[in-house]
């Protein structure tokens, strides 16, 4: 049995994909005799300083995958918080042989990288690269962010992005691996119930995320009221947490009378987000930015045709007309044209979906992706 420390901001039930992932790894990777000690905090939003409200339920499900919990202490004016616990607790356990510390950025990779030094323990950091982050926070970046990065035993990116990232900002890390996120696609494969949440007479499209701006929700609603004037019939569910854009959303879609063509579904049950997945027609993505995008790779196991924003690391996962459609930055109006485009053409969605659901199958498959963390473990055990 190897024992392994993990440090992370925020876990679940806290939404991300950052947080999906770093569960997915844990669980599936205690298949190998790896005992977890999961240090967190009980934040669900760290840039509102919002706190999960955990249930009894959840409770239990914090002590069987050995999860703790510490207060968390915002620096004001910031998005950062310090959590000394990590620190003082990981001091004291025992028989780790293992740190394995999440988002470059934050407080738990910076404690990872301390205790890598006072444990005399290796430490791999997932470093969940955002570009964004880098330049607006630059001191940070070219500080603490490049001490975690280049004294971590091994940097973990989800794509080739990442790295091109990293080398344009002139950090220096000892070793890379490219382990992309991963997706079961046999969740999908026995999925037949369809989702309460359709429309039986409209083409369905689905948006899976935060409602933020980040993920340009503003953009898909202008989209949206274009394409309302061309008479086409759909409906757009739009599934996920708030964080910070419910209002603004809500405001548009009662101005613009868009009741019947958009419903705000709010975050659901993973059970629902799998019949919505395979009961859509089309799942789109209009982001500024993302670090990988889970949601990506689960529409492609749900054979879905993606459209997505032609930026970050957004154009690694959705092939240009093989999966999918690029759209430009910013541009409402291109977004427009390829929901048309694929509205008026089943064939070609039929085709994005196969060519994406192939994809999935050979590179982001969750078996494969847990053999390529556990075959890292294993270099440093």
């Amino acid at each position: 049995m190897k024992n392994v420390l993990n440090l992370c901001l925020r876990y679940y039930p806290a939404s991300g994909g950052a947080e999906d992932l770093n569960r997915i790894v844990l669980t599936n990777l205690k298949k190998y005799n790896i005992n977890f000690i999961n240090f967190t905090t009980a934040l669900s939003d760290h840039i509102a300083n919002k706190k999960l409200q955990l249930s009894a339920a959840q409770k239990k499900i914090d002590v069987s995958e050995n999860t703790i919990r510490f207060s968390a202490l915002k620096i004001p004016k910031t998005v950062y918080h310090i959590i000394p616990q990590f620190i003082i607790n990981g001091i004291r356990q025992n028989n780790i042989d293992l740190i394995h510390a999440w988002t470059m950025m934050y407080f738990p990779a910076f404690a990872g990288v301390i205790l890598k030094y006072l444990k005399n323990k290796p430490v791999i950091l997932n470093a969940i690269v955002d570009e964004n982050n880098i330049v607006y926070r630059k001191l940070y970046s070219n500080t603490l962010g490049k001490l975690v990065v280049n004294y971590s035993d091994c940097v973990v990116l989800l794509t080739e992005y990442s790295r091109e990232v990293l080398e344009k900002y002139k950090f220096e890390p000892k070793n890379i691996e490219i382990i992309p996120a991963g997706v079961d696609v046999s969740e999908f494969d026995n999925c037949s119930e369809k989702s309460q949440y359709i429309s039986s007479t409209k083409i369905n499209i689905l948006f899976v995320g935060r409602i933020a701006y980040g993920k340009g929700l503003d953009l898909l609603l202008n989209a949206v009221n274009i394409l309302k004037k061309s008479k086409l019939e759909f409906q757009l569910n739009i599934v996920g947490p708030d964080f910070g854009m419910l209002q603004y959303c809500e405001k548009f879609i009662s101005e613009n009378n868009l009741e019947n063509e958009i419903k705000i579904l709010g975050k659901i049950s993973r059970t629902e987000l799998v019949k919505i997945y395979k009961s859509s027609d089309i799942f789109i993505l209009p982001s500024r930015y993302e670090a990988f995008g889970i949601v990506l790779i689960e529409a492609m196991a749900a054979k879905l045709p993606i459209i997505s924003t032609n930026c970050s690391s957004i154009k690694y996962v959705v092939e240009n007309e093989k999966n999918g459609c690029l759209i430009e930055q910013e541009n409402y109006i291109d977004l427009a044209e390829k929901l048309r485009y694929l509205i008026n053409n089943p064939q070609i969605r039929v085709q994005f979906g196969e060519y994406g659901y192939i994809i999935a199958q050979e590179k982001y498959s969750l078996p494969k992706v847990i053999e390529k963390y556990y075959r890292l473990y294993s270099r440093f055990f």
